[in-house]
């Protein structure tokens, strides 16, 4: 009977998490405006009833989902090359804090992506998932940042604590919508954009570019704010952001009118289980179809490695990624992944892609 309560009781904590962290429930139909009842929606895709979907999912993954306990220390954490980072090179450089989080140096800006450095992304640090690979260093320890970029509002993108931390230093660049959510905790350095917007920072442009996903921070909000990807033009390289996405068909767009890129960060994990994921998520397979579509010189992932947040291995899509690429035919270093902590400078090279 006590097994069967704890059973019981992770099952409900895992619910309740999932609903707070996905909102359960993904649109009806989507277009890219708002539909009558207010809410946005993404081009194109139909979706059935997710939350009999959610449901099946939460009684379906006891016993299968990954395990804190087995999932730390797979993913090594180093040093990132301070000396570079510090110098604010010109040259398209990278390092990676973890999940979506990545610190961007490109034409003497310093850009983070969906910063997150708190130990769970949740409302609460009390419950919800919690990071099994340690944050390479506190935010305290980030140099001056320009801007940063947000691709939603959900916890594991939009962390409030670090919002607080980095504050109005930063111009922040939100999607439609989500401005109010920071000028409520008194953050007010903030550009709000739609899909295809641009905006010029320094010596760089700014462009808010679709994504397929949805938004949402409570049952009550869903889909009331914008989702988005980032696409970040300087004069010497080009960098795109996907956030957190589908397979979009709009892009092939986004390659068309700001490709090619020297490097895009793309998700390649919380795919699993596909049937339920992969309408707002996408699996290495596809994360290798949306580098060609975007015409990504380089690609590295993201998006995987932190949190436990669907049910794949937390080392599958590493290996899937591997697989995927060598089935087309592309070298390592076109779609590479990078260690926690790990600085990389991305040559600026025009003559390929």
């Amino acid at each position: 009977m006590i097994m069967f309560r704890m059973v019981l009781a992770t099952f409900f904590i895992s619910l309740i998490s999932s609903v707070l962290l996905s909102l359960s429930i993904l649109p009806q139909r989507m277009d890219m405006n708002r539909n009558k009842s207010n809410r946005f929606q993404n081009p194109g895709l139909r979706q059935g009833n997710q939350f009999s979907g959610l449901l099946k999912w939460q009684f379906n993954r006891i016993g299968k989902v990954p395990s804190f306990s087995s999932a730390r220390d797979l993913f090594p954490v180093i040093e990132p090359k301070w000396d570079i980072i510090n110098s604010k090179p010109n040259e398209l450089t990278i390092t990676w804090v973890g999940h979506s989080t990545l610190l961007v140096q490109i034409e003497g800006l310093t850009i983070l992506t969906d910063p997150i450095f708190s130990e769970r992304c949740s409302p609460s640090q009390l419950f919800g998932p919690r990071r099994f690979t340690p944050v390479p260093f506190p935010p305290e320890a980030l140099p001056a940042i320009d801007a940063v970029v947000i691709s939603h509002n959900h916890y594991d993108h939009l962390d409030e604590a670090t919002v607080k931390a980095l504050g109005n230093q930063p111009v922040w660049f939100v999607p439609r919508g989500v401005k109010r959510w920071f000028v409520k905790r008194g953050i007010t350095n903030v550009i709000e954009m739609d899909w295809w917007q641009e905006y010029q920072l320094g010596r760089v442009t700014i462009v808010c570019t679709p994504s397929q996903h949805f938004s949402g921070r409570s049952p009550f909000d869903r889909n009331r704010t914008l989702w988005s990807s980032w696409a970040i033009i300087g004069t010497e390289q080009r960098f795109w952001f996907a956030g957190d996405t589908g397979h979009s068909p709009l892009f092939s767009e986004v390659g068309i009118k700001y490709g090619p890129f020297d490097l895009a960060a793309i998700p390649i994990g919380s795919y699993g289980p596909e049937w339920f994921m992969l309408p707002i998520h996408v699996n290495p397979a596809q994360a290798i179809q949306v580098h060609k579509d975007v015409r990504a010189r380089q690609s590295v992932g993201i998006h995987y490695g932190t949190f436990i947040l669907s049910d794949e291995p937390v080392t599958e899509p590493v290996e899937l990624l591997k697989e995927e690429r060598e089935k087309a035919g592309m070298r390592e270093s076109e779609f590479f992944t990078i260690q926690h902590g790990e600085t990389r400078i991305i040559k600026n090279n025009k003559e390929t892609g």
